[in-house]
């Protein structure tokens, strides 16, 4: 397999049926969000505690609590005819969502919040004057420049100011479908609070009051002036029905007088125009040929019937104008009579409300009336310490699972076999938790003091893997390298020996790592021949090998050199020494140099059956195992599998049932992992 085609993203998997298939990939998927989740336990539990902590301190030093008191106002209109004895009060007005919207809106209007801004001077109060606060860091740094410094607003700007901020501190609710209002005031102080609700709902009862007075006296004001109008009017009415009255005597008996010279003059008109009318035909009937003189006689009488008629028609028309005058004032005075009743009967009315208004003006009542005054709150009403607390451990949880996530998401490192055969597409065939006795000789004295801990348990199954496939392939020569430093490839050399020679096996452990030589430490050895004497044949290879005491495996020390690593390793003094390993032991491991660092694991594996690769868990990189797998696929020489190395044995499963089940005498081992 080449490396191009060995590395992926993801291995597709071959099923029968769609759906169990999808329901395997959903449950892993799961399972993988778990698995992480639990591995971020303890980043989640500190973010929680560090924000509950930050919750607590902001609860402690820098909240301002707040306290919040309340009112209960009634609204019950007053019927108007509570002044009416004959009347019965009408309680049961129906009230509609539009006039409890109204109250609403008046107890909300700055109108009414400014009276108890001014009642109670809130324009002193800090909590309402924000100039009378000290100032905070951006108006200190606003005065540093020229021009930027603020000014003192005046006192109407204060005024409006304080009225704001009471509007924000104020709240009305009306309990529908009732007419009980609550009116709500949230301030720093118990006290204030209960004063300013209690004030609202005084001002507001005191404003209907006032605003009845008022009515009244408008209405009084206009009913006064009303009633001053009328009386002149009817004063008025009266002089002239005086004077008519006065000359109406004289006027009926020279209206009987002319009435009847109109009707004889009506008598005269008819003879005169039946006079002129006969004239005048006389006149018509007369010849052409009749004398002048008869003409003339004629003409001159029809010139004196029309005289007489028109001196008759002038009589007529004066008697009659006269008539029409006299009646015209008769009538004129039965008006006024008229007018007069109606202006008296108005004027009555108009008394009768005046009176009753002056009446109610001393006995006004509210439409509203206090259920329940405002008592000082004992604890806070903000802020909440439980619902602070509870929000701050759900923000700290919620920021160390986004950071959990976030990091999970961009994580370049390898935290499963799983995903590194999915990255690789080669075999894992060892996963190794994490020694407790740290590094160096400390691990390998763990390996022997505990030899049913789940780290000596996982050697053992990396052990059977490699023995299973020595069967089947005959391979003996193990090269054992990483891709960076410090990934523990001598833990796992010496800790794989040392299985396999309890198997009775014979086997060669070397160390190839000739710039580091940390065998003897590791096995706490302070003397020993070198692989130099190997090498150079001043040594046979089983007078240069030193062998464990405790394990029974053999050792064979590298030995510092002047020369460069890479020409010993690449020596046939080197390939005749591995010759002779091969025919010599059952199983030779070879610790290899960083394949990223040097080129002497490349020029080791030339002489070598197979390779194991050790990823370290959570540390080595994608990248870093990309480029390992691909140096040593330069070297030509298959690789013999993977080992993901130092698990973490709280992050699997795998090691907590090894623990579980590894015994001594029986019992599950106690050990530490």
């Amino acid at each position: 397999m080449s490396i191009q085609s060995g590395f992926r993203t993801s291995q597709p998997h071959l099923s029968l049926s769609g759906a169990p298939d999808q329901i395997a990939v959903t449950d892993g998927q799961v399972a993988t969000t778990l698995k992480t989740l639990w591995s971020g336990r303890w980043l989640i539990a500190s973010t929680t505690v560090l924000a509950l902590g930050l919750g607590q301190l902001w609860l402690s030093e820098f909240a301002t609590p707040l306290y919040r008191a309340t009112t209960s106002v009634l609204l019950e209109p007053q019927d108007e005819s509570l002044t009416d004895p004959d009347r019965v009060p009408d309680r049961a007005r129906p009230i509609d969502d539009t006039i409890r919207r109204t109250e609403v809106e008046i107890l909300r209007g700055r109108a009414l919040l400014g009276t108890v801004v001014d009642d109670l001077a809130l324009t002193a109060d800090p909590e309402f004057n924000a100039s009378l606060r000290a100032p905070g860091f951006g108006a200190r740094l606003r005065a540093l420049f020229p021009g930027q410094a603020s000014t003192r607003p005046t006192p109407d700007q204060q005024r409006e100011a304080a009225i704001s901020v009471l509007s924000e501190n104020v709240t009305i609710r009306n309990l529908a479908p009732s007419l009980v209002f609550e009116l709500s005031a949230v301030t720093e102080t118990p006290q204030k609070s209960a004063l300013i609700a209690d004030r609202l709902a005084q001002n507001y009862i005191s404003q209907q009051i006032a605003l009845k007075r008022h009515e009244s006296d408008n209405a009084i004001r206009w009913l006064g002036q009303r009633l001053t109008d009328l009386q002149h009017q009817i004063e008025t009415s009266n002089a002239e029905l005086s004077r008519l009255s006065g000359s109406a005597a004289t006027e009926t008996a020279r209206t009987v007088v002319q009435t009847r010279r109109l009707q004889k003059l009506e008598g005269d008109l008819a003879t005169a125009r039946l006079a002129l009318s006969e004239s005048q035909r006389r006149l018509q009937a007369l010849p052409a040929t009749a004398a002048p003189d008869a003409r003339a006689t004629r003409e001159a009488q029809v010139a004196i019937d029309a005289a007489t008629l028109r001196n008759l028609e002038r009589q007529y028309g004066e008697i009659d104008t006269g008539l029409r005058s006299e009646t015209e004032t008769a009538t004129r005075q039965k008006l006024l009579e008229q007018q007069s009743e109606t202006d008296l009967l108005v004027y009555g009315h108009f008394l009768t409300r005046l009176k009753d208004t002056i009446a109610r003006e001393g006995r006004q009542m509210a439409d509203s009336r206090v259920l329940s005054a405002a008592v000082e709150p004992g604890a806070p009403y903000l802020p909440r310490p439980p619902l602070v607390l509870s929000l701050s451990a759900m923000l700290g949880a919620a920021l160390g699972l986004m950071i959990l996530l976030l990091r999970q998401t961009f994580r370049q490192t390898i935290r499963s076999a799983h995903e590194l055969e999915e990255f690789t597409g080669q075999k894992v065939i060892g996963q190794l938790p994490r020694l407790p006795g740290g590094k160096g000789r400390s691990s390998i004295d763990f390996l022997h003091d505990y030899p049913d801990s789940p780290a000596a348990e996982a050697l053992r199954g990396l052990r059977t893997n490699i023995v299973l496939e020595q069967l089947l392939l005959g391979q003996k020569v193990i090269a054992i390298t990483s891709a960076n430093p410090q990934e523990g490839k001598t833990t796992v050399s010496l800790g794989l020996a040392r299985q396999m020679a309890s198997l009775g096996k014979r086997v060669l452990v070397i160390e190839g790592d000739l710039r580091r030589r940390v065998f003897k430490e590791y096995l706490g050895v302070a003397a020993a021949q070198d692989m130099i004497g190997a090498l150079t044949g001043s040594l046979s290879l089983a007078e240069a090998v030193h062998t464990d005491p405790r394990s029974g495996m053999d050792v064979l020390f590298g030995a510092k050199t002047h020369g460069n690593p890479a020409d010993i390793f690449a020596s046939e003094a080197f390939s005749r020494l591995l010759a002779e390993a091969r025919d010599s032991y059952d199983y030779v491991i070879i610790d290899t140099p960083p394949v990223l660092c040097v080129p002497d694991t490349r020029i080791i594996l030339q002489g070598c059956d197979r390779a194991l690769f050790l990823v370290n868990w959570n540390i080595t990189t994608r990248v870093q195992v990309r480029d390992g797998l691909a140096a040593l696929h330069s070297s030509g020489r298959k690789l013999g599998g993977l080992i993901l190395n130092r698990i973490d044995p709280r992050s699997t499963k795998e090691f907590y049932y090894t623990a579980y089940y590894s015994t001594e005498t029986g019992r599950p081992s106690q050990r530490p992992l």
